[in-house]
C-alpha cells in the first residue's frame, strides 16, 4: 500500500504540475499513474482488512474501502463545480488537493500492525502474528483465533 501510495503522489504532482509548465502529457500520465494506484490500493485494502477483521466484522468492514471510493468521486464531482474549485484559476489546486487523503492514508498506515495472517502464515513468524493481533484485539486472548488460521491454511493447503 506504500508503494500504491507513492505512486499516486507522483501522479498526482506530474498532474499538478500542468498549470506550471503547460505540458499536457503531464496530466495524461499523472492520471494514469493515479488511476492504476487507486486499482492496486483498493485491492490491497480490501485484503488488508479482511485479514485483520474478526470473522463476525468481515463483510461489513470488506465494504468500507468502496464505500470511501464512492465517497471520494462524489466530494471530487462536489469540488470539481465551478462555485469550489472548478475554474480555470482552480483546478489545478483541485488536481493537487487529490493528494490529501493519500498522505492521511500513509500517516494511519505507519500506526498499523502487519497483517496477522501474513505474518503466520506466509513468513511463519508466531511470534509477531500473535503480537498483531493482542494489538488488533486489545485483548491477551488471543491463541483460539491464531489456531483457527493455522487449521484454515491447513484445509486450504490438503485441497490444493
Amino acid at each position: 500500500m506504500f508503494i500504491a501510495a507513492g505512486i499516486y503522489l507522483v501522479g498526482s504532482l506530474l498532474s499538478a504540475l500542468i498549470s506550471a509548465v503547460y505540458v499536457y502529457e503531464l496530466l495524461m500520465v499523472g492520471r494514469l499513474l493515479c488511476g492504476f494506484s487507486e486499482g492496486l490500493s483498493g485491492i490491497s485494502a480490501g485484503i488488508y482488512i479482511s485479514e485483520i477483521t474478526p470473522v463476525r466484522l468481515r463483510g461489513a468492514a470488506g465494504t468500507a474501502p468502496l464505500l470511501t471510493f464512492v465517497l471520494g468521486v462524489i466530494m471530487a464531482n462536489l469540488l470539481g463545480l465551478p462555485m469550489f474549485l472548478g475554474t480555470v484559476e482552480r483546478w489545478p489546486l483541485l488536481l493537487a488537493l487529490q493528494a490529501a487523503p493519500v498522505l492521511v492514508m500513509v500517516v494511519c498506515l505507519t500506526c498499523c500492525p502487519e497483517s496477522p495472517r501474513q505474518l503466520l502464515l506466509v513468513q511463519g513468524d508466531m511470534i509477531a502474528a500473535e503480537k498483531a493481533l493482542i494489538w488488533l484485539r486489545g485483548t491477551g486472548d488471543v491463541q483460539v483465533e491464531l489456531m483457527k488460521m493455522e487449521r484454515e491454511h491447513y484445509v486450504v493447503e490438503e485441497e490444493e
